[in-house]
């Protein structure tokens, strides 16, 4: 195997291998992929830094969503009852935040009808249901699944 399969530069900057420090951490699934996202960020591919640091985020929040459904079939409550009221603001921010970037891509897509933004819509819309999934209170689907309706008309889903 080449050296960019068994030892990527981008995750061997320091004394140690990041899948060693996983490993020795005994990092989960989820904690050790936002590790991994963490140290090549801005190493792999320059262009894509932001890209990697919102998989990181990605990855540390379906970690949170796992361990608050287990705290809550362990206490027999809803998700939302188990949360916080500003971790509940902040889903609610993030989820708005993945509908305007939705709705921009789609714009986008409207505009030329190329693969980039058809996959960017893809992502946009799949992101934003997993916070609507977060989310189960009914005021959250209108919107969505609006956007839904568009993204079948268009071809796109």
């Amino acid at each position: 195997m080449s050296d960019n399969v068994k030892n990527p530069s981008h995750y061997n900057r320091g004394k140690i291998e990041v899948w060693e420090f996983i490993e020795d951490q005994g990092l989960d699934y989820h904690t050790g992929n936002a590790v991994k996202y963490i140290a090549r960020a801005g190493y792999k591919d320059p262009s894509k830094e932001i890209e990697d640091l919102q998989k990181a985020v990605a990855f540390l929040e379906r970690k949170i969503k796992v361990l608050t459904n287990i705290k809550a079939e362990k206490e027999n409550k809803t998700f939302e009852e188990l949360l916080l009221p500003h971790q509940l603001r902040y889903l609610e921010w993030r989820y708005n935040e993945r509908l305007k970037l939705l709705e921009d891509y789609i714009s986008e897509y409207h505009k030329d009808q190329n693969e980039i933004n058809k996959l960017n819509c893809i992502i946009a819309y799949y992101v934003a249901s997993e916070y609507k999934g977060l989310l189960r209170q009914v005021k959250y689907n209108e919107k969505l699944e609006n956007f839904g309706r568009v993204l079948e008309k268009d071809g796109v889903l």
